[in-house]
């Protein structure tokens, strides 16, 4: 059984901040407010209460961009709640400097890294549920639920209003590191309709939410994307939870986790004991800590007392056994062999209607970088630096621990991405192998002229999927 908060990630711990100070004086090497104030242990993962199915009425978490007047009171009440309870006694686990400094400990800080492996949806639905909690017992109110922000409407790629409005201190929701203004939009090739489609047909959960060491295709798209996108302490994993935007993003994470397996028959979590017996550690609403399991978490609205919507998109059953082809790669050449098996799928695919995704694993980043990338199927496509044509393949995102120490690199594993390749495949087969390259994406800039940037990856494997369809036959809408 795997627990995510024990002894030996807190002797870790302990020696990454020793060993990091070593020769240049502890307080020189490490800057204090990262480890010792943000990353301290949330608490002792000794005599644990475990955690008991939640006996609340299921209520909705609705879009935070259509809360009413007398709802966003509300959540700003909450968080106004929330920050007068850690001005007044900062030793209270539920504060919210503490509520902060648990994602901040879990993401890289010394209690492990949960990011870029199979526990991301698992072990922040938890934490949305024990913030959740807190915030409805600060205010008295059981049935008070998180709202989340459902930025894949191109209604709502604004940040909602109850954390903008007003736009200043005297807002609880507010936090005034954010890069992201409040008129500012995501942008339609960073986050739409057609993103979540295609992540809704993904058709095994490591691609779609990571493997033991692998991140998945949510967590390096629209996630990280909205992350480094709103940028400030959202722009870095030690400090993201500084602002309850986060919690409104983070919301919309899981929705996605949730929609996914509600989508087709065909999609289920992970069944394996390492998975489902792994435990996490929180404080509730009462200050009692709690162990709760990845098993305990799966059914949100049976044991944790939420609910979402209909799921957006539906996803046709597949018409024979879908494919899963492994490509060859060389990671020192940094090539992707495309061979005649590929355009066997490729016309395959054009005859049965099914769509076809390339699943890159464990891809080779620049050390200590971060940010958006934009990848390329080579060199000379990279060097044009545009997200358009067959040469153009996607992005993968990598939010770093810390904005404060950029050499820190990237979070414990290597991100994944699935990519639709289904309209750029004919023609790249012809050149018969692929040199992934990527060009980092600066917003309102362009980066040119570009210097790509060769990448390598573990393993590469085209996937084949339907075409997911809007629920009802409708315009997918929040």
């Amino acid at each position: 059984m795997g627990d995510l908060l024990d002894e030996r990630s807190r002797r870790a711990f302990i020696g990454h901040v020793v060993k990091a100070g070593a020769g240049a004086g502890l307080a020189a090497a490490v800057p204090r407010y990262v480890y010792a104030q943000e990353c301290e242990p949330p608490g002792s993962p000794r005599n644990p209460t475990p955690f008991a199915s939640d006996r609340r009425p299921s209520q909705p978490r609705r879009p935070a961009s259509t809360l009413s007047a007398s709802e966003i009171k509300k959540l700003q009440d909450a968080y106004g709640a929330l920050r007068e309870l850690a001005a007044k006694d900062p030793t209270d686990p539920r504060g919210f400097s503490h509520q902060a400094n648990i994602h901040c400990f879990q993401c890289g800080g010394g209690g492990g890294q949960i990011h870029n492996t199979w526990l991301f949806f698992a072990w922040h639905r938890a934490e949305l549920y024990f913030h959740e909690r807190i915030l409805g017992g600060l205010i008295g109110d059981p049935d008070f639920r998180l709202p989340y922000w459902s930025w894949e409407n191109p209604e709502h790629r604004t940040i909602p209003a109850a954390y903008t409005s007003p736009n200043a201190t005297s807002n609880p929701a507010f936090n005034p590191t954010r890069e992201m203004s409040p008129t500012d939009t995501l942008q339609a090739w960073e986050i739409d309709q057609a993103e979540v489609a295609n992540l809704m047909a993904i058709p095994g959960f490591s691609a779609f939410g990571g493997a033991k060491d692998a991140g998945g295709a949510v967590e390096s798209g629209p996630h990280g994307v909205v992350h480094v996108e709103v940028g400030g302490d959202m722009g870095a994993f030690f400090t993201a939870g500084n602002d309850p935007l986060f919690y409104a993003h983070h919301c919309n994470v899981d929705k996605q986790w949730s929609d996914w397996i509600r989508a087709s028959a065909s999609h289920t979590n992970p069944t394996v004991r390492a998975f489902l017996n792994t435990k996490f550690f929180f404080y509730d609403e009462n200050k009692v800590w709690t162990s709760i399991k990845v098993s305990d978490v799966l059914d949100h609205e049976r044991t944790l007392g939420y609910a979402y919507g209909p799921p957006s998109f539906t996803v046709p059953a597949m018409r024979s056994q879908p494919t899963r082809l492994e490509l060859p790669t060389n990671r020192s050449r940094q090539e992707i062999t495309l061979n005649r098996q590929v355009e066997d799928e490729v016309k395959r695919s054009a005859d049965q209607g099914t769509r076809l995704a390339l699943h890159l694993s464990g891809l080779n980043l620049p050390a200590g970088e971060s940010g958006i990338f934009w990848i390329f199927a080579s060199d000379a496509d990279a060097r044009r630096g545009v997200p358009e044509g067959p040469g153009y393949l996607g992005y993968v995102v990598v939010v770093p621990n810390s904005k404060a120490d950029a050499s820190a690199g990237q979070p414990q594993g290597r991100p994944s991405v699935v990519l639709d390749v289904t309209g750029k495949l004919p023609e790249l087969t012809s050149r018969n192998v692929l040199t992934p390259h990527v060009v980092r994406y600066v917003r309102g800039a362009r980066p040119g002229p570009p210097e790509p940037l060769a990448v390598g990856v573990e393993r590469a494997t085209l996937l084949e999927q339907p075409a997911a369809v809007p629920a009802g036959g409708a315009a997918a809408r929040d």
